[in-house]
């Protein structure tokens, strides 16, 4: 043989062996190294066998051992690939595997993977019902239903099913692809489902604990109810009125917004001025020192009974005496006169209001012809004085400056709705209070004076309530 032919022989076997190598290993796995035994006790075996597939997530990671029968019920040892992990947080149940009826074990993870992995000798847990139907079971029980139809009656129900099902094909499909979306969406929330299923056994126990409560809020609901069904039409005239109410209220407020922003301006002022600390320290000490006379003045005041002195006089049994000495001749030396004559100060009336909103209250006058004063001098305000600045445009504060002052008389006729008459609206507004308070009451008060309303509706007289 010549060398050329003996080396290309050489090389082709080792070749070969090395691709039987190379097989043995990647689908056999490692000969030299040993798989995991765990094992998994089921209610029974449900024909599963030795050399079944065992899957996770749908990728076989071993097979099944051996099947044996335990006082507990099945136990099958697994065989978990060498160099196959699987986390230690999984439980076991019996599926199947194609559609002729093979079975295989199916591992589930439960929550999140678990960073631990089995180990030879572990338990796996089984899930609660993880053994199929018997498919053979099912199978007779259909052939003996079948068979005690008949074959007449099969076949006249198979023709009727056909005529009905006719030209449905379209609505069958649809059917279809919504069980398989629902299906779906049913799995894809499987363990919220299993997580409210775990929750329902407190959850209805709490309300079989409160079933006394809730039977007496059904009972109050109840009162309400009735309350609101005989005043139905006080309602439904309530709602049809309250857009005129909420009218008048608007109109209102618009021809006065004006005066009210000038006054909480002016609140602000005063309580800004009072807030302030040299005034806080004057309203203290004032508040402390009053009491030395005050308190004295009350001291030596004895009460007593007084005597009517007129027609209409009421009768006082506590009526306050104040007793005054008097010393004669008086201890303080006589009035002297001014060296110069003092004059009175200048009167300042009150300026007028200016906002954003418009023109409000012309400025105060001094007009008393009956009362004169004579040396008096009046300072009328500027128009600087009358405006309120806000945080609008000063455009606008400025324009109604510059207008004249409107009489803020409201009229009838501005405030009239085209609805009901102004005092039904403002009932209206009367009824809306009282069932914002009855909204804002207690609840056991609430319910009581419901409970008074429908009980005196059957009193025979209404004037005297229980």
């Amino acid at each position: 043989m010549r060398p050329r032919m003996l080396v290309n022989a050489v090389a082709f076997v080792l070749l070969s062996l090395g691709l039987v190598a190379y097989g043995v290993f990647d689908l056999l796995g490692d000969p030299f190294q040993s798989p995991t035994l765990v094992s998994a006790t089921f209610p029974n075996a449900a024909g599963i066998a030795p050399n079944f597939g065992v899957v996770l997530k749908g990728v076989v990671v071993g097979s099944i051992q051996s099947v044996q029968l335990t006082g507990r019920g099945a136990k099958v040892e697994i065989a978990l690939r060498p160099g196959v992990s699987v986390p230690s947080n999984v439980k076991a149940r019996i599926g199947l595997a194609n559609d002729l009826g093979e079975q295989q074990v199916e591992l589930l993870p439960v929550g999140p993977p678990s960073r631990r992995s089995l180990s030879g000798g572990a338990s796996i847990p089984v899930e609660h019902g993880g053994v199929p139907v018997q498919v053979g079971k099912v199978i007779g029980t259909a052939s003996r239903l079948l068979g005690s139809i008949g074959a007449r009656h099969l076949n006249s129900l198979l023709a009727t099913l056909g005529e009905g099902l006719k030209g449905e094909a379209a609505n069958l499909q649809a059917m279809m692809t919504a069980q398989r979306q629902f299906s779906s969406e049913f799995l894809a929330y499987q363990h919220q489902f299993t997580a409210l299923l775990a929750n329902s056994t407190p959850v209805l126990n709490s309300l079989a604990g409160e079933g006394p409560v809730l039977r007496r809020d059904l009972a109050a609901t109840e009162v309400l109810a009735n309350v609101l069904e005989q005043h139905r039409y006080g309602l439904v005239k309530m709602l049809s009125n309250g857009a005129s109410a909420f009218s008048v209220a608007t109109r209102l407020l618009d021809a006065t917004r004006p005066n009210l922003a000038c006054t909480l301006h002016d609140l602000a002022g005063l309580s800004a001025n009072g807030a302030a600390p040299a005034n806080l320290s004057n309203l203290s000490v004032g508040l402390a020192t009053n009491q030395w006379f005050f308190g004295a003045v009350a001291g030596i005041s004895p009460s007593g009974p007084a005597k009517s002195l007129f027609p209409g006089d009421p009768y006082n049994a506590h009526q306050t005496w104040i007793r005054t000495r008097l010393l004669i001749p008086p201890g303080s030396p006589p009035a002297g006169l001014y060296p110069r004559p003092t004059g009175l100060n200048a009167v300042r009336p009150g300026a007028g209001c200016a906002t954003e909103f418009g023109r409000g209250v012309g400025p105060a006058t001094q007009r008393l012809a009956q009362f004169p004063v004579v040396g008096t001098r009046v300072d009328p305000p500027s128009r600087s004085e009358a405006v309120v600045r806000g945080g609008g445009d000063p455009a606008h504060t400025t324009a109604a400056v510059s207008r004249p002052a409107p009489a803020y008389a409201l009229s009838a006729a501005r405030l009239h709705p085209s609805g009901p008459n102004g005092p039904a609206a403002f009932a209206v507004l009367g009824v809306g209070a009282l069932l914002a308070g009855f909204v804002l009451l207690p609840r056991r008060r609430r319910l009581d004076r419901l409970a008074v309303v429908v009980r005196r509706r059957h009193l025979p007289d209404r004037k005297e309530l229980p």
